[in-house]
């Protein structure tokens, strides 16, 4: 399938202003009456120290949710329980050869069946699992321009939302 992608870039200068944008994207977006009902897949990229998590952290906020965020490199995987949505935290930094191991597709694609329509699922380091997400709905890549400037490109599909 060829989907037609489009794309919003924000440039921050703290790590305070990353999640105030996550949550502006979250409340505009990922919040709207068009997608409350509707489970979103929703892929980060990055080096480590770009601001993922931080990104994730305002997404959370948002969300309502009352647990903190940590960085789920060693956990692989955590969900949130917010006021209205659930969502599903996933850290793929340590994992190698995804493409290659079957038993790693297996574990996704359960995750996937298993959402209720109105989940969100965080990818950090989505890269790890190359196409495995053949469909999302918002991909975001922060890249590090200094020691504390940022920019973050926020892709997302035309057919379901415009940009903020």
């Amino acid at each position: 399938m060829n989907y037609d992608y489009n794309f919003c870039i924000h440039e921050t200068s703290s790590f305070l202003m990353t999640k105030q944008i996550a949550f502006y994207f979250s409340e505009q977006k990922l919040n709207s009456s068009r997608m409350f009902n509707q489970k979103i897949i929703l892929l980060l990229e990055g080096e480590i120290g770009s601001g993922k998590t931080a990104f994730t952290k305002g997404i959370a906020k948002q969300l309502k949710i009352k647990k903190n965020i940590n960085s789920s490199t060693f956990i692989l995987s955590k969900i949130y329980q917010g006021k209205y949505r659930r969502m599903h935290h996933l850290d793929l930094y340590r994992l190698s050869n995804v493409n290659k191991n079957h038993i790693t597709h297996i574990i996704f694609q359960e995750l996937l069946e298993n959402l209720e329509d109105n989940d969100i699922v965080v990818v950090e380091s989505s890269e790890k699992i190359g196409s495995f997400f053949s469909f999302w709905n918002f991909k975001i890549n922060i890249d590090i321009l200094n020691y504390t400037k940022r920019r973050i490109k926020i892709e997302y599909n035309k057919e379901i939302i415009d940009c903020f």
